[in-house]
């Protein structure tokens, strides 16, 4: 089998711009990498309802007492004036 001239196998018969060419995609593939676990890490931060109670907790206080008190009103509606 014969192996074709341009193969990884020549390392340093390869030319100089073609090592600094792929030195530069490795540093491009490592900087994509890192900003896509930043990216997840930013959406699993924000998709996160702990951060959104700790950030905003007299919001979920408020709306956890609203709702309590539409389904309190519903199934005393439900119940009906017989078990009054």
């Amino acid at each position: 089998m014969v192996e074709n001239a341009d193969s990884p196998a020549d390392g340093p018969t390869r030319a100089p711009e073609v090592l600094q060419a792929e030195r530069e995609i490795e540093r491009t593939r490592v900087r994509v990498s890192q900003s896509v676990m930043a990216l997840r890490e930013a959406v699993a931060r924000r998709a996160d309802w702990r951060e959104w109670v700790r950030e905003r907790p007299t919001l979920f206080v408020v709306g956890a007492f609203a709702l309590g008190l539409l389904w309190g009103l519903r199934a005393a509606r439900r119940a009906g004036p017989s078990s009054r």
